[in-house]
């Protein structure tokens, strides 16, 4: 019934959900439910468990999702949103710059900036690469660039580049001295008693948080993010934290709305889905 672009056929008997996340507490009528919180993600989670809770009237059939599932629902919803912050009130942000010496010639060479955005020129059609070598491990950005993986199955891959040996250990030095941020490696110990790799722990995080709406995780949970059963392989323990609490602070053009993690709860999770590695 609804519509969400790229996703199935135009559905014109419902309304539209692209920028679902933009709604305001004021778009919204509770009706006589005077017993839930005020706030667009209760009202959501109510809707899906319960589509006439608000009206008797309304035709919304009810899909007989679990909790679990009307979680993962909401979380997808809350994340589609218009929403761009402008880079001139993004904190830290560097200031426009081109890459120099053999690094940048393998950049304009290739037109890496096709795609990518570095230093806030290029493109933006792939990941921005600011911060990359905060972001990845070096040793999984060298086997990418010479043999580039799926990563996020729904969304156009990086072409195979047959870049030379020696232009990929170029650009990986240049990633990981140049395209770095310390306040996206830091990562508070665990508390008394934590262990890292809880997979009971681990596991209910990702269901009740709805992390599972778009990403996978043994076998279950959507196919729009990236398989966070290899976050481990590709990611830094102290970036993971960051984007668990704060997804568009680790990537200014991130769907990936805010989870309500704690911080505590966010560095259980940095670590036990990068395998309890040290940041």
């Amino acid at each position: 019934c609804h519509d969400i672009p790229g996703h199935g056929e135009d559905a014109p008997a419902g309304s539209e959900l692209s920028d679902y996340g933009d709604k305001r507490l004021e778009d919204l009528d509770f009706g006589p439910r005077a017993d839930i919180p005020r706030s667009v993600e209760s009202w959501t989670l109510l809707k899906l468990l319960e589509p006439r809770a608000f009206g008797g009237e309304l035709f919304m059939p009810r899909p007989y999702l679990s909790r679990e599932e009307a979680l993962a629902v909401t979380g997808f919803l809350l994340g589609l949103t218009k929403e761009r912050i402008p880079d001139s009130l993004r904190p830290g942000r560097p200031f426009p710059f081109e890459a120099a010496g053999e690094a940048g010639k393998i950049i304009r060479d290739r037109r890496c900036l096709t795609c990518h955005s570095l230093g806030r020129r290029g493109g933006d059609f792939a990941p921005e690469l600011d911060f990359e070598g905060s972001r990845v491990n070096p040793s999984w950005l060298e086997s990418f660039l010479k043999e580039p993986t799926s990563i996020r199955p729904r969304l156009v891959q990086m072409p195979q580049l047959q870049l030379p040996v020696p232009e990929v250990r170029t650009l990986v030095r240049f990633f990981q001295y140049a395209a770095r941020k310390d306040d996206l490696e830091s990562l508070p110990p665990l508390g008394k008693g934590e262990v890292p790799l809880d997979q009971a722990r681990g596991a209910r995080l990702l269901e009740e948080k709805g992390c599972l709406a778009c990403h996978k995780w043994k076998e279950k949970g959507g196919i729009l993010g990236a398989d966070i059963e290899k976050a481990g392989e590709r990611l830094r323990p102290g970036f993971v934290y960051h984007w668990i609490l704060d997804p568009r602070g680790a990537d200014r053009d991130s769907m990936c709305p805010r989870s309500g993690m704690s911080h505590r709860e966010a560095a259980f999770l940095a670590r036990f889905l990068t395998g309890g590695k040290k940041p």
